[in-house]
């Protein structure tokens, strides 16, 4: 039996037993692949990137759900995957937001050079967790 061929698994970070499974496909005849799902040290990454003040620096403007002193200039990052279920649009917003609102204060972090694309993806990874 090949009960976790296919299949999306949840792990417990702390003791490595299985919380859940779903097998997205019963049998393998389409020979179909599972995208990577982030993995916990990415989002980890994404969350030291994000309240680290002398890079992402999320926290000095936004409200994060175990951030200490938050900033209250932009709204609070909460619920994101219901606020972005694209996870592309939220990685443009971050990258350049002057895109979709050419008035921001918010810092372009991808073309000013202030993360690399590596480190945005690891914060886009994180805030979709949110």
């Amino acid at each position: 039996k090949n009960l976790f061929g296919n299949c999306v698994v949840a792990l417990n970070a702390n003791t490595g037993e299985r919380v859940w499974h779903y097998q997205t496909v019963h049998h393998d005849i389409w020979d179909y692949d599972n995208p990577s799902a982030p993995i916990l040290v990415t989002i980890k990454e994404g969350k030291d990137l994000s309240f680290n003040n002398k890079k992402g620096n999320c926290l000095a403007c936004h409200m994060i759900p175990g951030g200490e002193l938050p900033g209250n200039i932009g709204p609070p990052l909460i619920a994101m995957k219901a606020r972005f279920p694209d996870v592309e649009k939220l990685r443009a917003q971050i990258a350049e937001p002057r895109t979709m609102n050419p008035n921001t204060i918010m810092p372009p972090f991808g073309s000013h050079g202030i993360l690399t694309d590596d480190e945005i993806d690891k914060v886009v990874a994180f805030l979709h967790t949110l």
